[in-house]
């Protein structure tokens, strides 16, 4: 079974337009896809700029916090080995130890 392409100017059950018909809903389908492809790009420049500040939000967020643990670890390391014996912690273990969370996890 063949399939063809219509090339007649009919629409709605065989009923033909005439020519200026026909140019106006050119027209009209012209400018419907025209606002459909704008309202696609506004959306796709949306869902960029989300994932974008999103993104930079997060790697902000983690350099703040990589920069605490630094500074923490460096009053730490400041420490003397006596005052590290009695709260318990090697001079190995001060980076691990600040990286971890109050309740014992790890970040």
């Amino acid at each position: 079974m063949e399939t063809r392409v219509r090339t007649e100017r009919h629409i709605d059950h065989g009923r033909s337009l005439s020519p200026a018909q026909w140019s106006a809903f050119k027209a009209h389908v012209i400018r419907h896809a025209h606002a459909a492809q704008a309202a696609a790009i506004r959306d796709a420049f949306a869902r960029w700029a989300t994932f974008m500040i999103r993104t930079v939000r997060r790697k902000t967020r983690a350099w703040h916090r990589h920069r605490c643990e630094r500074r923490a670890a460096a009053e730490v390391r400041a420490l003397s080995d006596r005052e590290l014996r009695d709260i318990a912690v090697s001079r190995s273990e001060i980076d691990a130890r600040v990286r971890m969370q109050p309740g014992g996890h790890r970040q």
